[in-house]
């Protein structure tokens, strides 16, 4: 249990970092007290399911990525790039999928010689 706690620990920090998110701000978005965050960064605690699931949909991460390992600032960075690419490329019709696919076969072109 405890080494769950210290990887939780770890990985909300990472995130909040990259959000540049305080223990009060995080405390504020998920409705709960300053106290309950302190304990989580510290590794005291674990916070209830749902409010990991809250995490999850701020951080835009899944349950995993807070709770099984530890993610540096750079992977965190990534996949939040990722996904937020993805949530874009959901909103394209089939005309606007095939122009990005052309785009980025010329960007592939330039950057990957």
């Amino acid at each position: 249990m405890r080494d769950e706690l210290t990887t939780f620990s770890q990985n909300i920090k990472t995130y909040m970092e990259y959000y540049q998110l305080t223990q009060t701000d995080l405390a504020d978005r998920l409705d709960v007290a300053q106290a309950a965050v302190s304990k989580w960064i510290r590794g005291v605690a674990f916070p209830r399911i749902g409010k990991i699931d809250e995490m999850c949909t701020l951080f835009h991460c899944s349950r995993s990525d807070l709770i099984e390992r530890q993610q540096s600032p750079e992977t965190i960075s990534r996949k939040i790039l990722m996904n937020n690419l993805l949530a874009k490329i959901d909103t394209l019709n089939d005309a606007g999928l095939e122009k990005l696919i052309s785009t980025i076969d010329d960007l592939s072109e330039r950057f990957l010689r």
